[in-house]
């Protein structure tokens, strides 16, 4: 008996097994890497041309062209694979994202939306400004500031608001003790013109004294119009001027008289000064 010969791998042989299961393996870790399809391609095609072109019986008939450019044998092969391979795989990685990538929009850190270009696939465009409009969130307070979350998932932070950002738009929950700018004016008669007060941004005009009804006006320092109005006994107003809070009251009358010259009121005016107030004990939710 004659003992058999094992076949012994040639130099060539390793290298080509080494260039086959880089190719192959290589592909395939680069598909999960959600790497561009054209590189993927590349590496399967590698594999394959190195698995045919060793051990499944060579491709020396194999042709590939494009337009006047005609490649034969491996190359052939290898680029014929690439191009039929990339094609396939660009169709499947368009449905690589789940959700679709119409269900979703990207932002970058400091929350500015922003448009994004997937290889493979559809780029995701910046969307409308308004898209958060309608969407309600919730705020709660933390440290010294308040944290905008979403309604839904109040873990996921969105960002925050402080204190002026709230006074600037025009949100208070406290008001200053005491008034500032406050004033009390004399004895004022009827039809009396022009009264200052103080460093407060209007004038008093007083006009009819009727039965506890007292009329006045309010103008500017240039003598438009502010504000004519009623009060009715010893009462008292909040009045909103010019986005800013004031009181206005009668303290004093005297309406009784039939000589109109002896009727009089007596006026208080005075600045609100509305403000924040951390709560630390509140969650609300705003739209």
């Amino acid at each position: 008996m004659t003992d058999s010969v094992r076949p012994k791998l040639t130099s060539e042989d390793i290298v080509i097994i080494v260039v086959c299961t880089l190719g192959l393996i290589g592909g395939v870790i680069l598909f999960y890497l959600n790497s561009p399809p054209i590189i993927i391609s590349l590496f399967l095609a590698t594999g394959l041309s190195a698995l045919v072109y060793r051990f499944l019986g060579g491709i020396e008939y194999a042709v590939f062209g494009i337009g006047a450019l005609k490649l034969a044998g491996v190359g052939a092969f290898l680029i014929g694979s690439a191009f039929w391979i990339n094609s396939y795989l660009e169709k499947q990685l368009v449905n690589i994202f789940e959700p679709g990538i119409n269900n979703w929009i990207a932002i970058d850190y400091e929350g500015n939306p922003i448009d994004v270009k997937i290889f493979g696939s559809n780029s995701v465009s910046k969307p409308d400004s308004a898209i958060f409009y309608d969407k309600p969130r919730r705020i709660n307070f933390e440290g010294n500031r308040y944290l905008i979350s979403s309604k839904k998932k109040p873990n996921f932070i969105l960002g925050y608001v402080e204190n002026a950002d709230l006074s600037a738009a025009k949100l208070f929950n406290d008001l200053d003790d005491g008034l500032s700018d406050f004033i009390v004016t004399a004895r004022l008669r009827e039809n009396t013109s022009d009264i200052t007060l103080d460093a407060l941004p209007f004038r008093l005009n007083t006009q009819e004294f009727n039965y506890g009804h007292t009329k006045y006006r309010l103008v500017d320092n240039d003598g438009r119009l502010v504000l004519e109005d009623i009060l009715v006994g010893r009462q008292a107003k909040i009045l909103k001027l010019s986005g800013k809070f004031y009181l206005a009251a009668v303290v004093e009358f005297k309406h009784h008289d039939k000589k109109a010259k002896k009727n009089y009121s007596k006026f208080a005016f005075g600045k609100i000064n509305p403000q924040i107030t951390l709560v630390s004990d509140k969650s609300t939710t705003i739209k």
